[in-house]
């Protein structure tokens, strides 16, 4: 029981660039860094060597603010917003090769925007997601390792209404949306080779359907 913490720190630097081009104004364009920071903690609840091992980890990130010098008439402005993550993995089976997961999130859309000049108009709405994956590795050699996955995923927009979207300024949000709650599945697979000098390097391929749109991702890692 509780075999390990680990604890992490990070800094973030936001960087945004806006342009504005008018036939009626004077082109306008403005730049601004933002600063935030990011704290986590991963427990290793239990852990018995064999076929059995429980992490819990909490993951806290820092809103990230802009201080643009723009004319809120000209261009709506957003910040980053800050959010929480905590999640739960379990590592099943004989040597470990089914990895369960299970996440929970929060944003807090609400502080990104400025409040809406007219009356009896939505603002943007902190999220709440929710998700569940699995993972099985299937070990081909000593040194070669594939990594089959699949999920689902409860995402919430930042809004309750899909007909009348939120509103910051005097700006009003239009989004071709389906909804304002989606029920995603995620589906891919990683894989893991050992080089000579001992060294991991990961290929991931992943894709989701049940949003707004089909997305798909790519990752690659490597140990120095």
């Amino acid at each position: 029981w509780f075999t390990h913490l680990s604890l992490g720190v990070g800094l973030d630097i936001g960087y945004e660039r806006w342009d504005f081009t008018s036939q009626n104004l004077s082109d306008e364009s403005n730049s601004s860094t933002g600063f935030g920071f990011g704290l986590g903690i991963l427990l290793g609840v239990f852990d018995n060597q064999d076929d059995v091992r429980v992490n819990i980890g909490i993951a806290y990130q820092s809103a990230v603010q802009y201080q643009f010098n723009i004319d809120p008439d000209l261009l709506p402005a957003f910040d980053m917003p800050q959010q929480l993550n905590f999640g739960i993995t379990a590592y099943l089976l004989e040597g470990t090769p089914l990895r369960l997961t299970f996440d929970f999130q929060w944003i807090e859309w609400s502080e990104t925007a400025e409040l809406p000049v007219y009356p009896n108009q939505p603002t943007f709405q902190d999220a709440f997601n929710f998700s569940i994956g699995m993972e099985y590795r299937v070990s081909i050699s000593e040194t070669l390792s594939i990594y089959p996955r699949c999920g689902f995923r409860l995402f919430d927009a930042p809004w309750g209404d899909k007909d009348d979207l939120p509103m910051t300024g005097s700006y009003k949000l239009i989004l071709d949306t389906d909804g304002d709650l989606f029920s995603i599945f995620t589906f891919g697979f990683g894989l893991s080779w050992i080089t000579e000098d001992g060294e991991v390097r990961t290929l991931d391929i992943a894709a989701d359907a049940g949003g707004d749109s089909v997305n798909a991702a790519i990752g690659f890692g490597m140990e120095f």
